[in-house]
């Protein structure tokens, strides 16, 4: 059977992305922002969209799959190691995952809710009108994206390091 006749037609599943090797800030999906990891808040907003039939949480780690589980129901995407590296791309976290359903011989939702957990000021509302909007229109649109103003000028939120040789650094 082909893969497209294995797609729930109108069905919604939210992915969330959890690797735990981060280089920059470690374990930076359960960084404690007021007393909770930072999942925390994306399992919170989960609970109040009710278009979502099931949540898939993947991960590398069987202790980020232990403190997921506290804050809600989902199904686990075990990550294979290239998926799991610095340079995996979503494409290839995804990639990865419906390769894994493919082999289960199990159905694919039409859509996906794409949330990471580094982005815990959500507004819930804000993410259903979205979801809403885009599923009226699914017929226009592949793909939709969030994005925000800066409260900043766009030159205040890079940071260019560059390496100046003084004279009096000179020997």
């Amino acid at each position: 059977m082909s893969l497209l006749k294995k797609i729930s037609k109108g069905e919604v599943w939210a992915f969330i992305p959890a690797r735990s090797g981060s280089k920059s800030i470690k374990n930076k999906n359960i960084f404690k922002l007021n007393n909770k990891p930072l999942l925390y808040y994306t399992f919170q907003v989960l609970k109040k969209i009710k278009k979502v039939k099931k949540v898939v949480f993947s991960t590398d780690s069987k202790k980020y799959i232990k403190i997921a589980s506290k804050y809600g129901k989902f199904d686990t995407h075990l990550r294979k190691k290239y998926s799991s590296t610095d340079k995996a791309t979503d494409l290839d976290v995804f990639q990865d995952f419906i390769s894994q359903i493919k082999k289960e011989n199990k159905k694919l939702p039409e859509f996906f809710l794409h949330l990471r957990p580094t982005t815990p000021v959500r507004n819930f509302k804000i993410v259903e009108n979205a979801l809403y909007y885009f599923l009226k229109n699914s017929k226009k649109f592949t793909s939709l994206r969030s994005v925000s103003h800066l409260v900043n000028p766009p030159q205040r939120s890079v940071l260019i390091r560059v390496e100046i040789d003084s004279p009096s650094r000179q020997t």
